[in-house]
């Protein structure tokens, strides 16, 4: 399991926790009220399957555009994909492939 710590683009603090062997992750977020934090709901999460499934690393990050953008790719083969927070559509969305890395970053 790994664990990254960021501050979201509503001034959240925010942590992603993945399973770095199938992907499967886990936004929580701390909420000032209750003084702990939540797990976020369904509509801040990553979708179920992202496309990456084994040796799974993620990074979160507000562009300077303000899109709230998580970057996750297989650290064996180099192979990505990114998401961003659609605030019109209120979920993680694929960027489109002009912002993709290629299939192989290093060649």
């Amino acid at each position: 399991v790994m664990m990254y710590p960021y501050i979201g683009n509503d001034k959240s603090e925010v942590i992603l926790v993945w399973s770095v062997i199938n992907g499967a992750s886990m936004m929580w977020y701390f909420d000032e009220m209750e003084k702990r934090f939540i797990k976020a709901k369904s509509d801040f999460q990553l979708p179920t399957n992202t496309g990456i499934a084994q040796s799974v690393m993620m990074v979160p990050f507000v562009e300077k555009n303000h899109d709230e953008v998580i970057y996750i790719w297989n650290s064996t083969s180099g192979f990505s994909a990114n998401y961003y927070f659609d605030d019109k559509a209120r979920k993680y969305t694929k960027s489109a492939p002009e912002f993709q890395l290629p299939a192989n970053p290093l060649q």
